[in-house]
């Protein structure tokens, strides 16, 4: 995220620039420049449309150290740029009656996430979309021949591409007529009409001094240009040079019929913690280049490169700009958790979640798969767990379809990480085994947490987790920890029979002692496999009430700040602002791009903070309305 600058959309707001050392009393004359922009802005309606007409953008190519002090002009601006008091924030879309908080215009032909370095050109080349597709070089794997599969497909029929609007300078039926000879030296004679964002600086604006930025991927060296289209050319021909790529890459010839993906190490067959997701996309009159450290960051420039291209008002056409981007997650653990518990969700539903997370170039799918309200893991170990369960007999998730689910995120690069919580959210267990939760002094049906007094407790989390961790693959599982109900712990018979019961009860106590006893057989079980070695992932109750913890469990935060967290040494990934099922009012959107998980983090702490997590609960979602509500 960038909030660095005063702009929100890729398209146009009226922009006031104060003159530099503003004296205080020139100031209203400068906020009544301000208001008119703003007045301005609010007239570019559909009833207006005269407007659009007139627009002239011609300004928006300047950088604004050329312009004079107090004028008014038309600034491009970039999708997640984001301030408080932005123009645009609450401005109604053009011909909608009731208010709804978006931006005036549809982007098209931009990236998302926004990249770590990019820069693009005005000028545009016409792309052959029926006919484009892929060559691989060096490395070749199942994931990336599926990846380009899906990916031409895409291009082919044109999905999900973004469309030129019409407001503004040039009509839309001239488009295809700039891909001749004459506009491209045209293009070339006005080479600066072109914008560079480099995320270090949060600056739109094309800077010489880029060496600032976080040299990720070092294989590729800066110096000073005169011009867009000179570094964005430069760039690409040396790694075309630095790769022997010539002979591969098809210059452009009147339309990109093609992309070069040279991917330079295959990595792991299944994603996780550390993959290198880092990659550089080039498109020139030297063609269309993707350079990439592992698959996976071929992944997210393939991803990329598709939301580079946009379409004429009909779709005749297909057009991609000139671009060159340099591009890696700024955190590693990019989640979303899904509750398929409290209403179950159907495979295919999980399917196109996973398919919406990779167009958003998320990684994790956190699982939150069986709760209090049901338990639809069914289970070979313990087949009654689902049997009575799960909502009915058919509501459940079988090895088979599991490893579906697995799969298909696999070929997403996306790691999918189940949830079985304890002690507490366990009543759907206690449906076939009541023997291992805890009780309220009297049997009156009603169940508490598990119980931490017995070990046949532990004896069935083992076999269990056995088996989890046979099916789940990634390094990591979740273990829940949180909103333990501990009263039912104070008049339970076991645990008042125990020997540490007369000396030494209390909450804490057995929190500690349960979470020592998990911890231990976790690491049983890896110990008696490595294959099946894991590193517990918790809910941030469990550091409240628990003194140990491993230092390489992660900690998910959820309620308050990392800060304490932090503070004591432990890795975490933040969800405290980002839970979907509470967006009940439309404008907090805004909240949710704003929250940065480093925000108030000490500056010696950041690298504690593996990343973020977007939560939905399904108390009030089902299959009909959770993809909806996520996204």
């Amino acid at each position: 995220m960038s909030h660095s600058t005063a702009y929100f959309l890729v398209g146009q707001s009226y922009v006031y620039v104060p003159p530099k050392n503003t004296a205080p009393q020139k100031m209203f004359g400068y906020l009544f420049h301000f208001v008119l922009a703003t007045i301005l802005s609010t007239g570019l309606t559909d009833a207006n449309k005269s407007v659009y007409n007139q627009l002239d953008d011609s300004a928006a190519f300047q950088d604004e150290q050329f312009l004079p002090s107090g004028s008014i002009f038309l600034e491009s601006s970039l999708p997640d740029d984001i301030i408080l008091d932005d123009t645009w924030r609450y401005r109604p879309f053009p011909g909608i009656q009731v208010p709804v908080v978006r931006s005036p215009y549809p982007t098209f032909g931009s990236p998302w996430p926004l990249p770590q370095f990019w820069s693009s050109s005005f000028c545009y080349y016409n792309l052959d979309s029926e006919n484009f597709n892929f060559k691989l070089n060096k490395i070749s794997n199942d994931i990336l021949k599926s990846a380009i599969n899906r990916y031409t497909y895409i291009i082919q029929n044109k999905l999900g591409f973004g469309i030129y609007p019409k407001i503004w300078q040039h009509d839309d039926y001239k488009l295809p007529t700039y891909n001749f000879k004459n506009y491209q030296l045209e293009c070339r004679r006005n080479a600066g009409k072109s914008h560079q964002y480099d995320s270090n600086t949060g600056k739109n604006t094309y800077k010489s001094n880029i060496m600032r930025r976080k040299n990720h991927m070092p294989f590729v060296s800066h110096r000073p240009y005169t011009s867009y289209r000179q570094y964005i050319s430069g760039q690409i021909s040396r790694l075309i040079k630095k790769y022997k790529l010539s002979s591969l890459i098809m210059p452009y010839t009147g339309s990109q019929k093609f992309a070069l993906l040279h991917v330079i190490k295959s990595g792991s067959s299944w994603p996780h913690i550390d993959m290198d997701e880092s990659y550089i996309l080039g498109v020139s009159e030297d063609g269309i280049l993707i350079v990439a450290n592992e698959t996976w960051g071929a992944l997210r420039a393939l991803e990329t490169l598709s939301q580079l291209m946009w379409t004429s008002g009909d779709q005749s056409y297909v057009f991609i700009n000139e671009t060159y981007i340099e591009d890696f997650p700024r955190f590693k653990h990019r989640g979303l958790m899904l509750d398929t518990s409290r209403h179950y969700m159907s495979k295919s539903v999980i399917l196109l979640n996973l398919e919406a997370m990779s167009y958003n170039k998320l990684n994790v799918f956190h699982w939150h798969i069986v709760d209090d309200q049901s338990f639809p893991y069914q289970s070979h170990a313990f087949p009654e767990l689902s049997a009575k369960g799960a909502y009915r007999e058919d509501l459940v998730y079988t090895s088979k379809d599991i490893s579906e689910i697995l799969e298909f995120a696999r070929f997403r690069g996306i790691r999918v990480i189940p949830e079985f919580d304890i002690p507490g959210h366990t009543r759907s267990v206690s449906l076939s085994h009541p023997e291992i939760m805890s009780q309220c002094s009297q049997k009156t049906g009603y169940f508490g947490p598990l119980n931490p007094a017995l070990n046949r407790t532990y004896t069935f989390l083992e076999k269990l987790f056995n088996e989890v961790f046979s099916l789940f693959v990634d390094e990591y599982i979740h273990l829940g920890g949180d909103e333990v109900e501990t009263v039912c712990w104070k008049s339970d018979p076991h645990i008042m029979q125990s020997e540490q019961y007369s000396t030494q009860f209390s909450p804490t106590f057995w929190n500690n002692y349960f979470w020592r006893q998990v911890q231990n057989l976790v690491t049983r079980i890896g110990n008696s496999n490595p294959d099946l070695r894991r590193n517990l992932i918790v809910w941030q109750d469990v550091l409240n009430h628990v003194t140990e913890v491993k230092k390489t469990s992660l900690i998910q935060v959820w309620s308050t700040s990392p800060t304490s967290y932090l503070s004591q040494g432990h890795n975490i990934v933040y969800s405290t602002c980002w839970y979907l099922d509470s967006l009940n009012d439309i404008k907090r959107w805004t909240d949710f791009y704003l929250c940065d998980p480093a925000n108030d983090a000490p500056i010696n702490t950041q690298q504690q903070i593996f990343g973020g997590e977007a939560c939905m609960w399904s108390e009030y979602q089902s299959d009909y309305t959770v993809l909806l509500r996520i996204w």
